[in-house]
């Protein structure tokens, strides 16, 4: 697998070879996670039109990114989709009970 990336100059690719070693990537693809379920967040539950755009459009940036740099496969992404879809559903459909059965979080 060669990114996209590293061909611009050596330097490069061996700097990013460093931190991003080759398949070291895991399933699901957590910056599809992680900035799906941002997304979601924003969009449904905040009120700042200007905001809600601003977060699809950045999310629809990593996603992009993720398959420009060639980082990911399709499957890591279509998984990472649905965990954060999940995640966000799981989050506001059972966040207070679940943040109500922690002894650290109860309110005295």
């Amino acid at each position: 697998m060669c990114f996209p990336l590293y061909n611009l100059d050596p330097i490069v690719k061996e700097g990013l070879g460093l931190v991003n070693p080759p398949f070291g990537n895991c399933f699901p693809c957590f910056h599809v996670v992680l900035s799906v379920m941002a997304m979601l967040i924003i969009v449904f539950r905040m009120d700042f039109k200007r905001f809600k755009v601003f977060a699809v459009l950045v999310t629809l940036a990593i996603q992009f990114t993720i398959f420009y740099l060639d980082i990911h496969w399709i499957t890591d992404f279509i998984a990472g989709a649905v965990f954060g879809c999940l995640s966000y559903y799981v989050s506001t459909r059972y966040g207070q009970y679940i943040a109500s059965s922690i002894p650290l979080l109860k309110s005295k």
